[in-house]
């Protein structure tokens, strides 16, 4: 079954990453683009689509257009709960970008939107497809790294000369707004690795800590932010997120009784890295060829065949929900009150 994809936002993200994906994907199709300029959204039909693709400017006509089935949100953070609820009452499935909203209050309701339309919510977690993390998740699962204990990982863009990078502008500038985005460097990147920690364990966070570099009303949103995990089964984590680091590498270690195991590189958006693992019992080295949408196009199938009800159970909980899209906004609003108030913040 063949479904139909409206992308709600034409900016970075969408061009580069979702909207190649969603044309080299098995089944589906791009039949709308929704932009506040309706300029934008015919460039973005005419170069992705060859103008097939119906450009709008009102969210309510792409909800009306009988060949949606499926609506990406990739409007401004403070607008995913109204877009995501508007496609639910439209019996449209959601796919919403991270993060999943601003406040826990509207992602309860945009589950509960949701379920009630029997409509599909996913959450854009593109690390869940990585090998990498994939096969971490196989050997934590089988005891073969033992008992865990710490859990790093560093999502970061790397700048040169840069303290922080420069101001966005125009069509982008909500970027830089706090009501609208939410938080710094931690949406950007952050919430990803809290996504595969959780993942990768299958426990939730019960504890969070954290310093940042902002300094509201200076700099209100973070650039830089160290943050602590202590997981349910009492595993720590930490978090580097960042849009201010030069020449960073993107490492995920998983440290546990038995050894140490090591994702060079591979928290990206790219499918990148090489996986070290060395325990007791095992020495594996694996190189992963480079792929610009090798995360993205398995996330749009996956999500395509969950929809279409034609998952296969063993991969079911690769696809984020919508309860996980919320865990990260609960570790994301737990950093935002341990900065502001300085101390542990249980969830």
């Amino acid at each position: 079954m063949s479904l139909g994809w409206a992308i709600i936002g034409t900016g970075q993200h969408p061009r580069r990453k979702m909207a190649p994906a969603i044309r080299r994907a098995a089944d589906c199709e791009i039949v709308a683009v929704m932009s506040r300029d309706i300029g934008r959204a015919k460039q973005f039909s005419d170069e992705f689509t060859d103008g097939c693709a119906a450009p709008y400017v009102r969210l309510d006509d792409v909800l009306r257009d009988p060949r949606v089935d499926v609506v990406y949100v990739a409007s401004p953070n403070a607008l995913h709960a109204t877009h995501t609820l508007a496609a639910a009452r439209a019996g449209k499935h959601v796919l919403c970008e991270k993060p999943m909203a601003l406040s826990l209050e509207d992602c309860e309701r945009m589950i509960e939107g949701c379920d009630r339309a029997g409509v599909k919510l996913g959450v854009a977690f593109h690390l869940r497809n990585h090998p990498g993390i994939l096969a971490l998740r196989e050997l934590i699962a089988s005891g073969g790294m033992g008992t865990l204990a710490l859990i790093q990982t560093t999502f970061a863009r790397g700048t040169r000369g840069e303290v922080a990078p420069a101001p966005r502008t125009g069509l982008r500038d909500w970027w830089n707004d706090p009501e609208m985005v939410g938080a710094g460097a931690m949406v950007g990147t952050g919430v990803h690795c809290v996504d595969a920690i959780r993942f990768l364990t299958g426990h939730e966070i019960a504890q969070i800590v954290a310093l940042t570099d902002a300094s509201a009303p200076a700099r209100p949103l973070e650039q830089l932010a160290v943050v602590g995990l202590r997981l349910s089964d009492e595993t720590l984590a930490t978090v580097c997120a960042s849009r201010r680091l030069p020449d960073i590498r993107n490492d995920l270690v998983v440290c546990g009784s038995l050894g140490r195991a090591t994702l060079y590189d591979g928290l990206e958006t790219s499918l990148t890295g090489r996986l070290e693992v060395v325990t007791s019992e095992l020495n594996i080295e694996r190189e992963f060829e480079s792929s610009d949408l090798g995360l993205y196009v398995p996330l749009v199938e996956m999500f395509n065949r969950w929809a279409s009800n034609a998952m296969p159970e063993a991969f079911r909980e690769r696809m984020a929900t919508g309860v996980d899209g919320m865990a990260a906004v609960q570790a994301t609003l737990g950093m935002l009150e341990c900065v502001k108030h300085g101390k542990v913040v249980a969830l």
